[in-house]
This record gives C-alpha cells, structure tokens and sequence, in this order.
C-alpha cells in the first residue's frame, strides 16, 4: 500500500489496519492519513506508532488527535513529539499527556502559556530537572498557586537565578522545597515576592537562608513571620536595626535567647522598649 492509498483510505479500513501494518507504515503513509481518519484510530493503533510515525505528524494531525489517544501516548511517543505538535495539542488536551515528563526540553519550551496553565499538578510533579531548567521566566509567571505547591525541592533548586523572580506565586511553593532554595535564589526575590511568602516558608528558612534576609524585605515581614523564624540568629545586624516595635515584641522567648551579641548591640533605643 503506498502513500496514496493511505491518502485515500475509508474510515472502515482505517479502522480494521492491523498493528503490524501501523508499526511499518512509512512516515510519508502516516502523514498521508486524514486528520479525520488519524482520529479514528484505537489506543492500540496510536500505541503501535513507532517514534518516526509520531515526529512525522502534521501540526493539525496533533490538533485531530483526540484526548483518548494522547493519554495512550507512551514514554517513548511523547519524547517524539515535534515542537510545533506540542503547539497543536492545545490547553484543553495537554492534561492528557501521561508521561509529560518524558517531553524534550525543546518540546517544554514550546508549550503555550495557556497549556502552562492548564498542566496538571501531576504534571508538575512529573516534570525533571532538565525540563525546570528549559522552562522560560513566561512560563514560570503562568504556573497558577496549585501548580506551584506541586514543585518539588529538586525542581525548586532547578528554577534559574533570573527565572525565580517570575514565580509570581512563590507563597504557594511547599515547605520543603522552599528550604531547598539557595542563598543567590533568595537574594534574587522582589519585594513583592517576599511580601508574600507565608510562616510557614518563614519556619522553613535556614541559617543561611535567613542570613539573605536584606533590610528591604524586614519592612514587609508580618509579625507572624517574624516570629516563625527558627535561626533568628542568623539575621544581619542591619536588618535587626530596622525591625519594628511590633516584630521585636512578636520575637518568641527562644528567639530572644538565640540574639546575638551583635544583634543586641544593632538593637535602638525604641526598640528595646517592645522587650517585656
């Protein structure tokens, strides 16, 4: 059967091509096929196209897949698919993709701010290390707060220095991986992305996370945050001149004990008053 005879097939023959004979097709015959007729196609049938089939489909034979065919798109398949494939697929159908991690870096690239957001928290699990490096400060500003308490710490260490600043919604960003962050990731956060984190990341902070804390971000510290760090000790004497009445009078009892000498001294007048 050549390439015209593909062309030409019926959504009945289609229907009864054997396995074999799917596996074989050349990449012209499966370019050959209708999208109406790709469409038709079994989970068994899509199953036994092998990666050449897959990288050799048209950006509107992606578009005809439907969504019970992407989902039965293997490892293999999905890391086939062609940059302007992973465009076609569209928002709605992303989410079908099983195996989204095993899509190329050029592939992660190429995923549309909308499909950004319409991925899956299981997506965003399943997404590796190399795919969090690909990922552009645009797409990164698209992931939504379900999508960013999904980021593992491994993914979280994988986010660039320039690429943090768009994590728009950090606040959402677990526990654990927050305390994954490095010092030079912390140091790169805007006010606005510090001014929301929450106490809990705060808990989280290491001694050298804390030591990042500049003067700037103390003014937008909440007392609960305050008084949700740990390694207290750790903060520059500059940023404990600065905090305010109402923080220094939030500081816990093993908080106050963890002050330093040099703290103590950075500590004014008015500041000392909030002690009780």
């Amino acid at each position: 059967m050549d390439t015209r005879d593909y062309a030409g097939l019926t959504a009945g023959q289609v229907s009864t091509l054997t396995l074999e004979a799917i596996g074989t097709a050349t990449t012209l015959q499966i370019r050959a096929l209708t999208d109406s007729n790709l469409a038709i196609l079994s989970v068994a049938q899509i199953g036994a196209l092998v990666t050449a089939g897959i990288q050799a489909l048209s950006a509107s034979q992606f578009l005809a897949l439907t969504t019970r065919q992407l989902a039965a798109l293997n490892d293999r398949q999905v890391a086939a698919i062609p940059t302007e494939g992973v465009v076609a697929i569209g928002p709605a159908d992303i989410r079908s993709l099983a195996f989204f991690g095993s899509l190329t870096t050029a592939g992660v690239v190429a995923l549309t701010l909308d499909e950004v957001e319409a991925l899956s928290t299981r997506q965003i699990q399943d997404l590796t290390t190399r795919q969090f490096v690909a990922l552009t400060p645009e797409q990164f500003s698209a992931l939504k707060s379900a999508q960013v308490a999904s980021i593992s710490a491994d993914g979280a260490i994988a986010i660039g220095v320039p690429d943090i600043t768009s994590l728009t919604a950090i606040g959402a960003l677990p526990t654990l991986s927050f305390s994954a962050l490095t010092t030079a990731q912390l140091n790169s956060l805007t006010f606005a992305q510090f001014d929301s984190l929450v106490a809990r990341q705060f808990s989280a902070f290491t001694s050298a996370q804390v030591a990042t804390i500049q003067t700037d971000d103390v003014f937008s510290l909440a007392v609960s945050e305050i008084a949700a760090l740990s390694n207290i000790g750790a903060l520059a004497t500059a940023a404990v001149a600065v905090l305010s009445v109402e923080q220094i009078a939030a500081l816990t009892t093993a908080q106050v004990k963890a002050l330093t000498t040099s703290q103590f001294k950075a500590i004014l007048i008015d500041q000392l008053a909030a002690f009780r």
